[in-house]
């Protein structure tokens, strides 16, 4: 199995109120089977738990803006441990180490190059990494303006440059010097007699811009761009691209093999799971991550208790004359008025799990009507109906309407 570095960002998409093990259960509730038992996706949640030295913070929550959870390269490991528990031979990593200082990002890298050693390939993205990280890297893959300029085994980037006319120093970090070449820092130098590729030397446009002062933005994008594809057309032409294309045949071939026996991958849109499992699963989170989180409730509710009350005292127990049936119109209108612009925040609650959506939806976690479903009525019995209870309340008794049962349901 290989292990793979490309060049391109994201966030940890885990929930803050639950643990580490109950957020691993959800994706193993949710993305595996239904055929395997609960006590099948125990074993293998533990199983993750121990692969990827989570056992000491098991039980502890993630952590959010309010709740003080786990470190930053547990809450790593936690992502991590969210997609293996499908098994999958393939692993895409966002920039697995982001954020994270040197010692806990090569313990993620120490992490990821276990894993593929047990026939998983680990596909991922990174910026920047120090060379003790560099060199755990089997093959190494750059894109400029979204054109290849270099895929194949790491330990040759260097000498696929140095063909070119590009010579790393001595003690550059090479990942340093492979994006100075991308972005035309590094001018070429002479190309070695025996290169297999016969290039003409050329001076980059983007040295030249970088030393008349006074050019347009645009200018040192489009000296960019041409630099991208005269990097990609020397790619293109080399062996390295050769070997990468009879690999390719080979493994369509293979998979055109197992596609013939029935073996076709799941495609978009099939879930592992029915959408009653799934309504299922994600109301529970909902509910934990409320109650674990009362906070947001407590301020809905006093916000509204706070208005309830000014708005009960400016209608404070009104009569029923000529002129206090002005009033009423205006406290009407004022009650309603409120009352609209505070539902204004249930707008904000699909903004805050809006990463976490997007992740889990396109991973095939659930499907889209179902979050809709729970948010809908795990955000309306809290966060509506429990403040506007306290708010009918006020309002109707301070103000002194009719003391009515019927009517007191009706204003409700």
């Amino acid at each position: 199995m290989y292990f793979v570095f490309c060049i391109f960002p994201q966030d940890d998409v885990v929930m803050g109120t639950l643990t580490v093990r109950e957020n691993i259960m959800f994706s193993a509730n949710l993305r595996l089977p239904v055929l395997v038992t609960y006590k099948e996706k125990q074993a293998r949640v533990e199983q993750c738990i121990a692969e990827l030295d989570l056992a000491t913070c098991a039980d502890s929550k993630v952590g959010n803006v309010f709740i003080h959870g786990v470190s930053e390269g547990e809450r790593k490991r936690t992502n991590i441990a969210m997609e293996l528990i499908v098994s999958q031979a393939v692993l895409f990593l966002d920039e697995p180490t982001t954020g994270l200082d040197e010692e806990t990002s090569k313990g993620i890298m120490d992490l990821l190059k276990r894993l593929s050693s047990f026939n998983r390939t680990v596909v991922f993205s990174i910026n920047q990494p120090r060379f003790s990280i560099y060199k755990q890297f089997d093959r190494l893959m750059l894109l400029s303006q979204g054109q290849t300029v270099y895929h194949g085994p790491t330990n040759q980037g260097l000498d696929y440059f140095s063909r070119l006319g590009y010579n790393c120093e001595e003690h550059n970090n090479p990942p340093d010097f492979f994006l100075d070449v991308i972005l035309g820092e590094v001018a070429p130098g002479n190309i070695t007699e025996n290169s297999t590729l016969q290039l003409t030397k050329w001076k980059s446009d983007k040295d030249q811009i970088d030393i008349e002062e006074g050019l347009k933005k645009q200018t040192v994008e489009k000296a960019t761009e041409e630099l991208a594809l005269k990097l990609a057309k020397s790619f293109d032409q080399s062996s390295w691209n050769a070997d990468l294309q009879a690999d390719l045949v080979v493994q369509k071939q293979e998979y055109e093999d197992h596609a013939k026996k029935g073996a076709t991958p799941r495609v978009a849109g099939e879930y592992a799971t029915s959408f009653f499992r799934q309504v299922w699963t994600l109301a529970g989170r909902a509910t934990r991550n409320i109650y674990r989180n009362p906070m947001e409730i407590i301020i809905q509710t006093l916000v509204i208790m706070t208005v309830g009350i000014v708005i009960g005292l400016l209608y404070l127990q009104l009569g029923t004359g000529i002129t206090d049936l002005h009033n009423r119109h205006g406290a009407f209108l004022l009650i309603i008025t409120n009352m609209v612009l505070s539902s204004i925040t249930a707008v904000a609650v699909f903004i805050a799990d809006g990463v976490i959506f997007v992740h889990e939806n396109v991973s095939g976690f659930y499907r889209s009507s179902s979050y809709i479903v729970v948010k809908v009525f795990c955000d309306l019995i809290p966060l509506r109906i429990i403040p506007v209870t306290v708010y009918t309340a006020l309002t109707y008794f301070m103000a002194g309407f009719q003391q009515e049962v019927g009517k007191f349901f009706l204003y409700y």
